[in-house]
This record gives C-alpha cells, sequence and structure tokens, in this order.
C-alpha cells in the first residue's frame, strides 16, 4: 500500500551543512538573531550569497516565525542549489534540467505548511558552526514540528465515462438507422444533444435529447418538436465505444430494442490527498522498544521518525482510497508541549 508519509519533510537536515565564509562578529551575548540580519544561508544554497531575514524568503521559509509555506519540493530546492518552482514545468527545466532527476521533484505540486518551535529550529545562531541553532541533545530537548502536506494524483481505478459525441444506433431490428448526434456531457453527468432518424437515404432531425449518465447507465429522454406532441426515453449501458442492451419506451406504448457505436471516454478522477503529523523530541529518559518510543513507565509515546523523534498524531485521508488512510494518535497526549 502506498504511504502518505512521504509527505513528511526532514526539516531537521535543512542547515546541517557548512559555513558561509562571511560571518560579522557575535555580539556579547555570543547570538546572532534573524532579526539582525547577519545569520547566512549555506554553503550550496541557491541564497548562499545572502542572510536570512526576517519575513518568508522565496522558497516559502519563514525562519523568525517557525514557519513554512509553499510547496515540498521547494522546501529542499533551494539547499540543492536550484531557484524555487514556481508552477510551470518547461520554462523551470529549460533552465535547470537537472532537477528532473532530484527525488523532491515529482513533488513540486504537494503543498507543504510546517510549523516549529524554537527547540527544534531557533531562530538565532548562538553555536560555533554559524547556522541556526538545532537541539543537541535532542531528547528532553521539547523541540517540535507539524507538518500539513496536500495534493492531487489522478485515480488509476476510479473513473466517469464521457460520451460526447455522435453515436450511430441499431435501432428496433434496423442497422445504422437513428443517431444521437451532438451529444454533450458535463462533468456531474448532465448529457444534452440531438436524436436523428434515417428518412430514406438521409437522416433528418428528429427532435431534443436530455438526459444523465451515472456510473455505466445512460438516460436521455426525447422530445419530438412542436406541433408534434410525440416523447420517449433511451436507457442503455455505457463499454468501450459502445452502448448496449439498450431499450426505449415511447408516448405511443412501444417498447423497443437498440444499441448504438461511438467513442467514449474513460476520465479518471483527480484525487485530493492530505496528511498531518505532530512530531516531538521524546523525554530525556525515554526509551525505544521494537518501532516505538515509550515513557520510563512504559507508556507508548508514538513511533519511531528520524532516529531520535516521535510521531504523536497523525492523520491522512485519501477519498479514492489509493494511499491508505491514516489515523493515529499516542495513547500518552497528542498535545506539543511538556515532553
Amino acid at each position: 500500500m502506498k504511504k502518505l508519509l512521504f509527505f513528511v519533510v526532514t526539516f531537521i537536515a535543512v542547515f546541517a551543512v557548512s559555513v558561509h565564509p562571511a560571518v560579522a562578529a557575535k555580539p556579547l551575548d555570543n547570538c546572532h538573531y534573524v532579526v539582525d540580519g547577519n545569520i547566512p544561508y549555506p554553503a550550496g544554497h541557491t541564497l548562499a550569497d545572502d542572510y536570512i531575514t526576517t519575513g518568508y524568503d522565496i522558497f516559502g521559509y519563514n525562519y523568525q516565525a517557525h514557519v513554512f509555506n509553499g510547496t515540498y519540493a521547494n522546501a529542499y530546492l533551494g539547499r540543492s542549489g536550484f531557484p524555487p518552482y514556481t508552477g510551470e514545468d518547461e520554462s523551470y527545466l529549460l533552465a535547470n534540467p537537472t532537477a528532473k532527476t532530484t527525488w523532491m521533484w515529482p513533488f513540486r505540486n504537494v503543498n507543504l505548511q510546517m510549523k516549529w518551535n524554537d527547540a527544534w529550529l531557533a531562530n538565532k545562531d548562538c553555536g560555533p558552526d554559524g547556522t541556526l541553532d538545532r537541539p543537541d541533545p535532542v531528547l528532553g530537548s521539547g523541540a517540535w514540528l507539524t507538518n500539513h502536506a496536500t495534493g492531487t494524483y489522478t485515480s488509476s481505478t476510479d473513473y466517469r465515462w464521457d460520451i460526447s459525441g455522435t453515436w450511430l444506433l441499431d435501432f428496433a431490428g434496423g442497422t445504422d438507422n437513428r443517431e444521437f448526434r451532438s451529444l454533450v456531457q458535463d462533468v456531474d453527468g448532465n448529457v444534452t444533444g440531438e436524436f436523428w432518424w434515417l428518412n430514406g437515404a438521409n437522416f433528418e432531425y428528429g427532435g431534443t435529447l436530455e438526459g444523465t449518465l451515472v456510473d455505466d447507465t445512460l438516460t436521455l429522454h426525447y422530445v419530438r418538436p412542436a406541433p408534434y406532441t410525440y416523447f420517449g426515453d433511451f436507457v442503455g449501458t455505457v463499454g468501450v465505444d459502445e452502448i448496449t442492451a439498450g431499450s426505449f419506451s415511447d408516448s405511443d406504448g412501444n417498447d423497443l430494442l437498440w444499441t448504438a457505436t461511438g467513442a467514449s471516454q474513460q476520465v479518471y478522477d483527480t484525487c485530493t490527498v492530505s496528511d498531518f503529523v505532530k512530531i516531538i523530541a521524546p523525554p530525556l529518559d525515554a526509551k525505544v522498544f521494537g518501532s516505538k518510543w515509550y515513557t520510563v513507565d512504559n507508556a507508548e509515546i508514538g513511533p519511531v521518525i528520524w532516529g531520535d523523534f516521535a510521531i504523536i498524531q497523525e492523520i491522512a485521508s485519501d477519498p479514492c482510497g489509493e494511499y491508505g488512510v491514516i489515523d493515529y494518535m499516542s495513547p500518552l497526549r497528542k498535545g506539543l508541549g511538556n515532553w
């Protein structure tokens, strides 16, 4: 089964690289602050010649506010030396052809929001490495992170039929003697069009068609124009380029059979998936048993992630059911504080 957890960003590693060469001397408290604009982006980053400032950068990070709003790919592209992806593949790949081979490229249209506290990634640098501070050690630090990712995919199983166009009918024992012309179907399955009948060697207009296509069942109501008072109802089963098991009942009391050939299209559903996860640093005395963190009193904290962290809540939804559903909450508690 596919798993939505691929949405979770390994945010802890964002600044675990070398120091910018031009770092100003630290003030008396031995710290640099984002608000002062003197903490550099790491070497190798697209913004390596710049300093982190307040507000959002071009990728979606707001380090002062402890927030990221952007796409999954943009959470990584900068530190891989690429500019931010802005939504248009052709021009981006023309300028950055190797981006297509990166692991994050398939997730360029996945929206991601991250929030974290100062213990997870600080908005200051008080250490010797010239980067934003991270917890050391992790356990007992009180660090936490939330990720909320949403995206879409095309279902491989769920689809609707589209029968827009013209269909040729074998009607009431005849061959190629009726037509559904100019059928137009909307996304809700409503169908309109015209009915034509063969009069000698030529087709003539018969009237209007209006109905619905639900799953594979087509229902069309046929009405002759004034001064006629004739009407009827077509029902059939749509398949690949055919409509079978057709029946027609009219206002004269006739019950007739028909089939049709034409062009049907399987339009696969666009599915929206969502994943929300809370991640915390376990208490200093917590232990791992199997794949989960536990307190010193053997109370379950949550699944292990990234070695030193624990998931305390994850909710993943997928109406199409192809990625599966996750609904986990730590039996201990789901709150981010006081760990």
